[in-house]
């Protein structure tokens, strides 16, 4: 609906308030229509409240049980709230509607791997990479399975490629510099350490670390 297109260019812009009154108007003007719940329900899972989130989530996927996007994000709701069972079940859910849906292989991996089901986590960061390999998360995340196995060369080239296709995101740097730090490799951990702070520099865990390499 027009309310609800005029909430998503208002959340673009980063007025939530205007976002949330224009969802919450096209919900009240159609309250059998899945579109305004699942976009106010993705404004509270992006703001932070994966409570509210699943709420709408839930009336959404009993308005429409077939879709995906309801179950890959309610997905999400839940494995933000560290539960990951039901966050995985919902990723098979949508993974079962539509086989290619990316996020969903990520994020499914990202659950496994809480779990400590590093192999499945692997073989979905995988798919993701396989269905679109110009997507940074993907990268980033199975270079982290990969350090916890010990693969560390591994992980360093997957980290490499995140940065290749995103050299603005400092994530990649931080990790990387962490396996360098463990490797005592002091003087390429501080490169990227550096990198993310000048990326981003509120970035905690780049200035603690940075700190550690000082320390040494």
């Amino acid at each position: 609906t027009a309310y609800v297109g005029r909430g998503n260019y208002y959340q673009s812009q980063g007025d939530a308030m205007r976002a949330l009154a224009d969802y919450d108007r096209a919900i009240a003007l159609n309250p059998k229509d899945p579109g305004g719940l699942l976009q106010r329900a993705n404004f509270h899972l992006l703001s932070g409240d994966a409570e509210k989130a699943l709420v709408d989530y839930n009336a959404a996927i009993a308005l429409d049980p077939k879709n995906v996007s309801a179950f890959a994000n309610r997905g999400e709701a839940y494995r933000v709230q560290g539960e990951d069972d039901r966050a995985i079940a919902d990723f098979d859910a949508a993974l079962k509607l539509d086989p290619k849906f990316v996020a969903a292989y990520d994020n499914r991996g990202l659950a496994l791997l809480n779990k400590g089901e590093t192999d499945r986590a692997l073989a979905d960061f995988d798919a993701a990479i396989k269905l679109n390999p110009n997507l940074v998360p993907p990268y980033t995340h199975r270079a982290i399975a990969y350090e916890s196995k010990g693969a560390h060369d591994r992980a360093l080239g997957d980290f490499a490629q995140a940065i290749k296709l995103d050299p603005n995101d400092a994530t990649p740097y931080v990790n990387r510099g962490n396996i360098y730090l463990a490797q005592n490799d002091l003087d390429r951990a501080l490169e990227d350490y550096g990198r993310a702070i000048m990326i981003d520099a509120n970035d905690a865990e780049a200035y603690n670390n940075r700190g550690s390499v000082y320390a040494k």
